[in-house]
């Protein structure tokens, strides 16, 4: 799988299926060692209501968190916080995670969403 500089589309070898993983990083700001909270990706609410098994990325049209839009097989995520996006085809992605390295949610670090046929869905905190 690749990734061009030039785009923002991901473009994988034919016949390899769904085997793919993205991982949306936030931003690596730091304040001295630690990371400065709010820079990294997640599409949790908050710490007291965290996500439930099942619970579907999509479009939230928040400043937050990340939208995502699928049109058949191909889906665009976006980092809603800077507008930076990526397009793929769902026939090639398995699993989606955001990763949170600030932990500005304890026990929430990394957001893992799994294709279920028809979209991605909560899986697991890792």
């Amino acid at each position: 799988m690749r990734c061009p500089a030039s785009r923002s589309t991901i473009v994988d070898n034919a016949g390899e299926g769904r085997v793919n993983n993205i991982v949306l990083f936030g931003q690596f700001a730091m304040a001295g060692s630690e990371f400065v909270a709010g820079t990294g990706v997640h599409d949790t609410a908050d710490a007291a209501h965290p996500l439930s098994l099942g619970y579907i990325l999509v479009s939230n049209g928040s400043t937050s968190g990340v939208d995502l839009v699928i049109n058949g097989s191909a889906a665009t995520l976006t980092f809603a916080a800077n507008g930076g996006s990526v397009s793929f085809d769902t026939g090639q992605i398995q699993t989606i995670t955001l990763w949170n390295p600030d932990l500005t949610y304890a026990n929430h670090t990394q957001e893992v969403f799994n294709w279920n046929g028809s979209s991605y869905g909560f899986q697991t905190y890792i």
